[in-house]
């Protein structure tokens, strides 16, 4: 089966920042094929043995996405960490887009993330770059 989507860049900006502080994200990517409907999707997964909670973060609706390249940016708000324990927090977690085209997913991008704790006791998130 031939691959419908690549990843030609993906600029994460800042790279580490306090968990509260919003991220932008641009991409550029090719699909080859037309989709009649399609569907951003963007949540954080808190990932820890025996509990994954799983964060919407943006949802944006289009009304198609045509066969080419495509160049896509996101303002990620603050991830909003309320309710999770700080021991659940400082762990790896993976901020996910997804693209859906016609109900199904076309684009998955996975972002790893690492938070940890400054010497003032402030949550920092680091974003990896799968690109890089």
């Amino acid at each position: 089966m031939a691959e419908v989507f690549a990843l030609n860049s993906l600029a994460i900006a800042p790279v580490t920042s306090p968990i509260q502080d919003a991220v932008k994200l641009s991409l550029e990517y090719s699909i080859t094929a037309t989709y009649q409907s399609w569907e951003w999707l963007v949540k954080y997964t808190v990932d820890v043995a025996f509990r994954r909670v799983v964060l919407n973060l943006l949802q944006e609706k289009t009304e198609s996405s045509t066969e080419g390249k495509h160049a896509k940016e996101f303002t990620i708000p603050k991830i909003s960490t309320e309710g999770i324990p700080e021991k659940d927090l400082l762990n790896v977690g993976l901020l996910s887009i997804c693209g859906i085209g016609n109900g199904k997913e076309v684009i998955a991008i996975n972002i790893v993330s690492q938070i940890t704790k400054n010497d003032k006791g402030e949550l920092f998130k680091t974003l990896l770059n799968p690109l890089e």
